[in-house]
């Protein structure tokens, strides 16, 4: 499949030409040419920005044929656009697996210019599959516009490109959901069609599954906690249950008819009652994108905050990721990192950091404590509250020197609050220490704030609100503490929100 573009003027509020399709014709233009570049996908579609790229050299619609003890691709080029990017990213298999922070110089016309650099974008391929690259612009407006290029194809012998397990899924529901909506009104070739699809994709041979991240329930206790948290809370697929426990289908659904299970059944919270907080799960990432940069993502540090609009939001789930602690730097180095990205100052050591788990309180708090190998011992504590959740992050000092430089990255990830996933930032605010977000249709905000914030900021791949801290110097034997919140706001006036948190004094009376 190619890409083309049409704008549909009339239909939806654009003009003429806003959705286009670009095609490289080395050899000058003529009508035919346009048309066989057009099929063979040599070709970007955007609604904005210029991307012009090449993969090992060559435009969009190569294949290449690759050894798989040496399948790399390097890709350059450069884009233009009237409007800084946000994020530029390489996608392969349909999965976004680079992201290129854009650098937006500005040239003599005034256009913003981005390139991409095969030292940073080369990418390996062990067996067959496909790449892209996708960019997107902020617009005045809050509008986002974006361009694609068409695929390169790489074959690697004897390893063909196969769907994921979930992708194959998708495929048979779907024909399914067809097959049963058409019953009634479709004449019978068309049902035909319909059958045999579904036998195909039904006999589709999938890539096998990587569970490396996956924690099986230890007991019928914490796997009935898990699974209620999964499928009743969070709205996960069987795909995203099996990457989060490594258990089979057949084990699942036995799990889930022993505990009766329905997860068409998630209980409604009375409105007086605290935010509903849960650990996360994992098995689904927190993020939209900038995936390259929080690679196996750990769950001790992260829990799900459910907004309280989610009985109106699609699927009714709505929820935000709070990782409290993302990170801890300090005058060691990166001390600490809930996921795997940058190397942390016991990755050159031997060992490994064991996996924890939440501990849920009588109150329906959340705390976590983890002792590190040099004796430094941090932890974390939520409190849901009915309009606010409240939070703390400590450390103690078992070393016997003074830790200095003290940072603390604490991180808010939309992905799972529909109406606020756009990755952009011209739908945040900045007021130290707040960091808010604005929903589509401008009648919601998610609110964030720590004391003794030093970098207020917000991550438009992911997209993420940061209001990061920074401990007190802290010397051996003491412990320094900070605190934290997490609001939720709907109405017309963020300004008069902001005034009425700071006047709940939260930096003081909110200890958890």
């Amino acid at each position: 499949m190619v890409p083309a573009a049409g704008t549909a003027s009339g239909v939806h509020p654009v003009p003429v030409g806003f959705s286009r399709v670009y095609v490289h014709l080395p050899d000058g233009f003529s009508y035919e040419r346009w048309i066989a570049g057009l099929r063979a996908g040599r070709s970007f579609v955007t609604t904005g920005p210029i991307l012009v790229a090449t993969a090992n050299g060559k435009p969009p619609g190569e294949t290449f044929r690759l050894d798989g003890e040496d399948g790399r691709v390097r890709l350059e080029g450069t884009i233009e656009s009237a409007h800084p990017l946000s994020l530029v990213e390489v996608v392969r298999n349909g999965e976004s697996i680079l992201t290129l922070m854009p650098q937006n110089r500005r040239n003599a016309a005034g256009a913003y210019e981005n390139s991409i650099d095969a030292a940073r974008a080369t990418v390996s391929f062990d067996a067959s599959g496909w790449l892209a690259i996708r960019c997107f612009e902020d617009a005045p407006g809050g509008r986002v516009r974006f361009a694609h290029t068409a695929p390169w194809r790489v074959e690697v012998a004897s390893k063909p490109l196969r769907p994921s397990r979930a992708e194959a899924e998708f495929l048979v529901a779907r024909m399914r959901d067809e097959i049963a909506r058409g019953r009634e009104t479709l004449p019978p070739e068309a049902m035909a069609e319909y059958e045999r699809a579904l036998a195909e994709y039904r006999a589709l041979t999938t890539r096998p599954e990587a569970h490396d991240n996956a924690r099986e329930p230890p007991d019928d206790a914490a796997l009935r906690f898990w699974l209620e948290n999964m499928l009743v809370h969070h709205g996960f697929s069987r795909a995203e249950v099996r990457a989060a426990t490594g258990l089979s289908d057949e084990a699942i659904s036995a799990a889930v008819e022993r505990f009766g299970i329905d997860p068409g059944k998630r209980p409604e919270r009375p409105a007086d009652a605290p935010l509903v907080v849960l650990p996360y799960p994992g098995g689904r990432h927190p993020r939209v994108g900038f995936l390259d940069g929080a690679l196996k993502p750990q769950r001790e540090t992260k829990v799900s905050v459910f907004t309280p609009w989610e009985n109106s939001a699609p699927d009714r789930v709505s929820y935000v990721v709070v990782d409290v602690p993302e990170a801890i730097f300090s005058n060691l180095g990166l001390t600490y990192l809930a996921h795997t990205h940058i190397p942390t100052i016991w990755d050159q050591r031997p060992g490994r950091l064991e996996p924890l788990e939440w501990q849920r309180r009588a109150d329906g708090s959340f705390d976590v404590e983890r002792t590190l190998p040099n004796g430094i011992v941090f932890g974390a504590k939520v409190v849901p509250k009915r309009r606010a959740v409240h939070m703390e992050v400590w450390l103690r000092n078992g070393t016997a020197e003074k830790l200095t430089g003290l940072r603390v990255q604490n991180c808010v990830m939309l992905k799972g609050a529909p109406g606020f996933t756009g990755q952009t930032n011209a739908n945040k605010l900045f007021q130290k220490p707040y960091v808010a977000c604005r929903s589509e249709d401008g009648r919601r905000w998610v609110i964030t704030a720590w004391q003794n914030c030093v970098r207020p900021w917000a991550n438009a791949p992911c997209p993420c609100l940061h209001s990061d801290p920074q401990f007190p110097d802290c010397p051996p034997g003491e412990t320094v503490r900070i605190r934290g919140g997490l609001w939720f706001y709907e109405g017309p006036d963020i300004e008069v929100e902001l005034k009425r948190i700071k006047a709940t004094d939260w930096l003081t009376k909110a200890k958890p």
